[in-house]
Protein backbone atom coordinates (compact mmCIF):
# COMPACT_ATOMS: atom_id res chain seq x y z
CA UNK A 1 0.00 0.00 0.00
CA UNK A 2 1.19 3.50 -0.67
CA UNK A 3 1.80 5.99 2.10
CA UNK A 4 -1.07 8.25 0.96
CA UNK A 5 -3.56 5.36 0.89
CA UNK A 6 -2.59 4.19 4.36
CA UNK A 7 -2.88 7.73 5.77
CA UNK A 8 -6.32 8.22 4.19
CA UNK A 9 -7.50 4.86 5.51
CA UNK A 10 -6.26 5.73 9.03
CA UNK A 11 -7.99 9.13 8.86
CA UNK A 12 -11.35 7.69 7.78
CA UNK A 13 -11.11 4.97 10.42
CA UNK A 14 -10.52 7.59 13.13
CA UNK A 15 -13.56 9.59 11.97
CA UNK A 16 -15.74 6.47 11.91
CA UNK A 17 -14.59 5.54 15.44
CA UNK A 18 -15.38 9.05 16.78
CA UNK A 19 -18.83 9.07 15.12
CA UNK A 20 -19.79 5.69 16.57
CA UNK A 21 -18.63 6.72 20.08
CA UNK A 22 -20.72 9.87 19.80
CA UNK A 23 -23.82 7.91 18.78
CA UNK A 24 -23.66 5.29 21.50
CA UNK A 25 -22.35 7.47 24.32
CA UNK A 26 -24.98 10.22 24.05
CA UNK A 27 -28.29 9.95 25.86
CA UNK A 28 -31.50 11.76 24.96
CA UNK A 29 -32.45 14.60 27.31
CA UNK A 30 -36.00 13.28 27.61
CA UNK A 31 -36.08 9.56 28.48
CA UNK A 32 -39.73 9.18 29.49
CA UNK A 33 -40.84 8.64 25.89
CA UNK A 34 -43.65 10.46 24.13
CA UNK A 35 -43.77 14.10 23.05
CA UNK A 36 -41.14 16.51 24.26
CA UNK A 37 -42.59 19.77 25.69
CA UNK A 38 -41.30 22.91 23.95
CA UNK A 39 -41.60 26.48 25.26
CA UNK A 40 -41.78 29.13 22.51
CA UNK A 41 -40.77 32.67 23.37
CA UNK A 42 -40.27 35.89 21.41
CA UNK A 43 -42.79 35.14 18.65
CA UNK A 44 -43.07 37.49 15.70
CA UNK A 45 -46.48 38.11 14.13
CA UNK A 46 -46.70 37.91 10.37
CA UNK A 47 -50.34 39.00 10.30
CA UNK A 48 -51.22 41.77 7.84
CA UNK A 49 -52.47 44.42 10.25
CA UNK A 50 -53.71 46.80 7.54
CA UNK A 51 -55.09 44.33 4.97
CA UNK A 52 -58.22 43.26 6.83
CA UNK A 53 -59.16 46.91 7.35
CA UNK A 54 -58.94 47.81 3.66
CA UNK A 55 -62.24 48.78 2.07
CA UNK A 56 -62.12 48.99 -1.74
CA UNK A 57 -62.81 52.46 -3.12
CA UNK A 58 -63.43 53.86 -6.58
CA UNK A 59 -64.75 57.23 -7.73
CA UNK A 60 -65.52 58.09 -11.33
CA UNK A 61 -65.72 61.69 -12.54
CA UNK A 62 -66.86 62.83 -15.99
CA UNK A 63 -65.32 66.22 -16.73
CA UNK A 64 -66.61 67.98 -19.82
CA UNK A 65 -64.67 70.82 -21.39
CA UNK A 66 -67.19 72.97 -23.22
CA UNK A 67 -66.57 74.75 -26.52
CA UNK A 68 -64.74 78.01 -25.92
CA UNK A 69 -63.13 76.90 -22.64
CA UNK A 70 -60.01 75.05 -21.63
CA UNK A 71 -61.05 73.89 -18.13
CA UNK A 72 -63.24 70.89 -17.33
CA UNK A 73 -66.75 71.42 -16.03
CA UNK A 74 -69.47 69.29 -14.57
CA UNK A 75 -71.94 71.60 -16.33
CA UNK A 76 -73.14 72.87 -12.92
CA UNK A 77 -69.82 74.21 -11.72
CA UNK A 78 -68.44 76.91 -14.01
CA UNK A 79 -64.96 76.66 -12.45
CA UNK A 80 -64.69 73.08 -13.66
CA UNK A 81 -63.64 71.61 -10.32
CA UNK A 82 -65.33 68.35 -9.43
CA UNK A 83 -65.01 66.65 -6.07
CA UNK A 84 -65.82 63.53 -4.15
CA UNK A 85 -65.73 63.21 -0.35
CA UNK A 86 -63.47 61.08 1.82
CA UNK A 87 -65.62 59.84 4.72
CA UNK A 88 -64.90 61.14 8.21
CA UNK A 89 -62.91 58.61 10.26
CA UNK A 90 -61.33 57.11 7.13
CA UNK A 91 -58.19 57.69 5.11
CA UNK A 92 -58.26 57.22 1.35
CA UNK A 93 -55.19 55.51 -0.10
CA UNK A 94 -55.14 56.17 -3.85
CA UNK A 95 -53.30 53.60 -5.94
CA UNK A 96 -54.38 54.36 -9.50
CA UNK A 97 -55.68 57.30 -11.49
CA UNK A 98 -56.86 56.64 -15.02
CA UNK A 99 -58.38 58.82 -17.69
CA UNK A 100 -59.67 58.30 -21.17
CA UNK A 101 -61.13 60.77 -23.61
CA UNK A 102 -64.69 59.87 -24.55
CA UNK A 103 -64.76 62.26 -27.46
CA UNK A 104 -61.89 64.10 -29.02
CA UNK A 105 -63.72 66.92 -30.68
CA UNK A 106 -61.21 69.53 -29.50
CA UNK A 107 -59.13 70.52 -32.51
CA UNK A 108 -55.66 68.98 -32.00
CA UNK A 109 -55.81 69.60 -28.26
CA UNK A 110 -54.15 67.65 -25.50
CA UNK A 111 -55.86 67.00 -22.16
CA UNK A 112 -54.32 66.67 -18.72
CA UNK A 113 -55.94 65.63 -15.45
CA UNK A 114 -54.99 66.77 -11.94
CA UNK A 115 -56.13 65.28 -8.66
CA UNK A 116 -55.77 67.43 -5.54
CA UNK A 117 -56.02 65.89 -2.08
CA UNK A 118 -55.53 67.02 1.51
CA UNK A 119 -52.61 65.11 3.00
CA UNK A 120 -52.04 65.78 6.71
CA UNK A 121 -53.85 69.09 6.37
CA UNK A 122 -52.01 70.38 3.26
CA UNK A 123 -53.21 70.08 -0.32
CA UNK A 124 -51.02 68.25 -2.81
CA UNK A 125 -51.58 68.00 -6.58
CA UNK A 126 -51.00 64.84 -8.60
CA UNK A 127 -51.02 65.18 -12.37
CA UNK A 128 -51.38 62.54 -15.04
CA UNK A 129 -49.22 62.84 -18.15
CA UNK A 130 -50.83 64.64 -21.08
CA UNK A 131 -53.18 62.61 -23.28
CA UNK A 132 -52.83 63.76 -26.90
CA UNK A 133 -55.54 63.82 -29.52
CA UNK A 134 -54.38 60.71 -31.32
CA UNK A 135 -57.22 60.42 -33.77
CA UNK A 136 -58.39 57.39 -31.83
CA UNK A 137 -61.85 57.53 -30.31
CA UNK A 138 -60.73 56.70 -26.76
CA UNK A 139 -57.09 57.64 -26.13
CA UNK A 140 -56.23 57.42 -22.47
CA UNK A 141 -53.67 56.87 -19.77
CA UNK A 142 -53.38 55.23 -16.36
CA UNK A 143 -50.91 56.06 -13.62
CA UNK A 144 -50.03 53.76 -10.75
CA UNK A 145 -49.06 55.79 -7.70
CA UNK A 146 -49.69 55.92 -4.00
CA UNK A 147 -50.89 58.92 -2.02
CA UNK A 148 -53.39 59.47 0.75
CA UNK A 149 -56.28 61.84 1.34
CA UNK A 150 -57.49 62.92 4.76
CA UNK A 151 -60.91 61.87 6.03
CA UNK A 152 -63.58 64.56 6.08
CA UNK A 153 -62.10 66.37 3.06
CA UNK A 154 -62.94 66.47 -0.62
CA UNK A 155 -60.67 65.17 -3.37
CA UNK A 156 -60.69 67.55 -6.32
CA UNK A 157 -60.45 66.33 -9.92
CA UNK A 158 -60.07 68.56 -12.92
CA UNK A 159 -59.22 68.32 -16.62
CA UNK A 160 -57.44 70.97 -18.68
CA UNK A 161 -56.63 71.23 -22.36
CA UNK A 162 -54.33 73.40 -24.43
CA UNK A 163 -57.07 74.66 -26.73
CA UNK A 164 -60.66 75.90 -26.52
CA UNK A 165 -62.31 74.66 -29.71
CA UNK A 166 -64.98 71.96 -29.59
CA UNK A 167 -66.51 69.97 -26.76
CA UNK A 168 -64.33 67.46 -24.95
CA UNK A 169 -65.58 64.83 -22.52
CA UNK A 170 -63.45 62.44 -20.46
CA UNK A 171 -63.81 59.75 -17.82
CA UNK A 172 -61.49 59.91 -14.81
CA UNK A 173 -61.35 57.03 -12.33
CA UNK A 174 -59.62 57.26 -8.95
CA UNK A 175 -59.14 53.84 -7.33
CA UNK A 176 -57.67 52.60 -4.07
CA UNK A 177 -58.96 51.73 -0.63
CA UNK A 178 -60.19 53.28 2.59
CA UNK A 179 -58.76 52.47 6.03
CA UNK A 180 -60.18 53.35 9.44
CA UNK A 181 -58.38 56.13 11.29
CA UNK A 182 -58.62 56.15 15.08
Amino acid sequence: MTILTSRLLAGFSSLALLASIGLFASRPAHTAGGPVPVAVTNTISNRDTEGPARQPFVATIYPTILNGTSIGSDNGNPGGIQTFPVPVGKRLVVQTISMYRNSTLGANSTVQVYVNASVNGSYAAYGLPVVPNSGSYHPGIAQGLTFTADGGTNVLVNAFRNGSVGTESSTVTVAGYLVDVP
